[in-house]
Parts: structure tokens; sequence; C-alpha cells
């Protein structure tokens, strides 16, 4: 059975190089004539790769890095907004002994699990993106380690009746602020620097934008644990004795989730809009490959060339108004869904 695209993304064929229009006359290696199969519907580039086979190739790439970035973004940001929304400013309480070792191992933990190691952390990145992410778990779980160890001995001297007070961690202050220091930065100027210290691949790409794609869901969900923390089911769980981590789980964030959900959704169409951005730019994917916003940038060296820069555009374009109209979708069926609730 033959394939739809007989030619691979970047695939050289020389007899249709130098940039032939989808609509010009087309040459076969070892014929006369060019079988209808072996057709370049959508143009070749200079060394006469097939453009709708990149179109297809980079369809993988942009919705691989947009939906996976929005599912670790999303992750972050419904953890830390449902505890800022959930415990507030004076509900999240521990001794003071844990209070002052938290500092001590924090400190600890970053020196020996990152400063120590950033010349290995480096190195791993330099040469793979694979063996980069190993190294960046270990270095985690030395972090988990060391940070481990000085609350224990936090718990210990505690035990001995030092410290064993309990204080208010102001966690909706402490998260809040932090989302705000991150939104007063530029995204894609973030982006950019962590980019050009770490390994061009996929992988960093899609880490590096769900680092800082994560606030919107954060605030939504803050802001709905605000609203749902006072109504009657959660207090109803608190007063028969549930344990916070149920409450959160089990109780609140799936009534909590629904705004993320189209946030998530509008998320994905901006990651897709940062990847081709970062790609036109030739940054944070490697050089060899193709994606929609790489097969853009070759299409500003050439000007005559329109199809390098149309079909792309083009592709580019419906994406991103596909999942703007999916959000769209989902909003109105959310909100519908809660008029009903309301009303029965």
């Amino acid at each position: 059975i033959w394939c739809l695209i007989p030619y691979s993304p970047g695939k050289s064929d020389y007899p249709n190089a130098n940039f032939k229009a989808p609509f010009e006359a087309q040459k076969a290696i070892d014929a006369s004539s060019l079988p209808f199969r072996f057709w370049h519907f959508l143009g070749t580039g200079a060394r006469g790769e097939d453009i709708l086979a990149g179109l297809v190739h980079g369809c993988r790439i942009s919705l691989g890095i947009g939906i996976f970035a929005m599912c670790f973004a999303a992750c972050i940001g419904l953890l830390l907004g449902a505890l800022a929304g959930y415990f507030g400013d004076d509900a999240f309480r521990i001794s003071k002994a844990s209070a002052f070792g938290i500092i001590p191992g924090l400190l600890l933990g970053f020196f020996y699990g990152f400063s120590f190691r950033s010349f290995e952390l480096h190195e791993a990145f330099s040469s793979s993106a694979t063996l980069g992410w190993l190294q960046f778990l270990l270095s985690c779980c030395i972090f988990i380690f060391v940070f481990v160890i000085c609350m224990m001995l936090c718990k210990v001297i505690e035990k001995r009746g030092i410290g064993a007070h309990s204080i208010a961690v102001p966690l909706d202050s402490i998260i809040t602020r932090s989302i705000d220091l991150l939104i007063s930065l530029p995204t894609f100027i973030v982006v950019i620097s962590l980019s050009a210290i770490t390994h061009p691949s996929a992988l960093n790409l899609m880490f590096l934008i769900a680092l800082t794609s994560w606030t919107g869901i954060a605030r939504l969900t803050r802001a709905e644990f605000l609203r749902i923390k006072q109504l009657d089911y959660i207090q109803a769980a608190k007063s028969l004795g549930y344990g916070h981590r149920r409450i959160l789980l089990h109780h609140g964030l799936r009534n909590a989730i629904a705004p993320a959900i189209v946030a998530i959704a509008f998320g994905i169409a901006g990651c897709i809009l940062i990847e081709s951005s970062l790609s036109f730019l030739g940054i944070g994917l490697p050089i060899d490959t193709v994606s929609w916003g790489s097969m853009l940038s070759l299409g500003r060296t050439q000007f005559t060339a329109w199809w390098l820069s149309v079909f792309p555009g083009i592709a580019i374009f419906l994406c991103v108004i596909c999942f703007n109209y999916l959000g769209d979708a989902l909003r109105e069926l959310l909100n519908n869904n809660a008029i009903t609730d309301v009303y029965n």
C-alpha cells in the first residue's frame, strides 16, 4: 500500500531543488514524467525538500510541545492555586522548629543538589536532553534528601521541647507574590534566555514553556478555592474529620477545575505560538528539526518562494484558531452547566 506522502521531512529531491512552486513543472529522477503520487503538491525548498511532508511533521512537533507543556503547567498551576486558595495565610501551621529549619534545608539542598553539581548538569544538557533531565532528576532527589534530613533534625529538636509552638505560614501571600513576579517578566524573553543556556531539544523547550505558563491557571484555581471553601459541603467534610488532602483532591479540586480547563485550551494555542516564534528565530529546537516556525524562517530568506511562508502560516493560524474555538466552546458548556445546576 502506497503512503500518501512518499517523502520524509527534510529529505532532498535534487531534480526538483531550487524552490519549485506547487503548480510549476516538476521532474523525476529516472523518467521523463513524474508519477502523480510523487508530485510535490505544496512545492519544494532549496534542496528539494517537500513542503507538505514538513507541514505534517511540524504539526506533530507543535501539537506535542503545546499539549504536553500545558499539561505540565496545569499540574503546577492547579497544585499551587489550590494550596493558596484553600489554606490562605493562616490555616497552614507548622512548628517554629520546622519553620526555622525550612530555610537551611532549602539552601543546603540547593547547594548540594544543583550548585555543587552545576558542571555535571551543564555537560549533561550539552550532550543530550535525555541525559540532562536524568541528571536533573538526580539533583532533585539530592535536594529532597538533604531537605528531609534537615526537617528530621528539626523534628528531633521539637520533641525536646524547643520550638514546639506552631506558627502560621502565609502560603497565599507567598504563592501570589511569586505569580505577580513571574507575570511581571516578559515570558518570551525569559524563554529565550533560558533556551540559550540549555541544549536545544523539544523536551527542554517543552519544560521551559511550561515553567512560564502556569500562572494563569494558578490564579483561576485560587479564585475558585476562595469561593468554594466557604460552601456547605466543604464545611461538612471538615466537620466529619476529613483530612486536608482528601478535601483538596476529592472535594475541592473536582469543583474548582472547570475554569482551569478553559485556560488550558487557550494556553495550548499560546504555547504553539511561542514554539513557532522560537523556531522562526532558530532558538529552542535543533537546527535539523523541521517545524512550522523553521519553515517560516526559510521563507524569510526567499521572498519569491511564497509557498514557504503561506502554507506554514495558514497551518499555524488554523491550529491556533481551532484551540481558541475549543476554549470558547468549553466556556459556554461549563457556564450552561453551572446555570442548570443553579436552577435545579
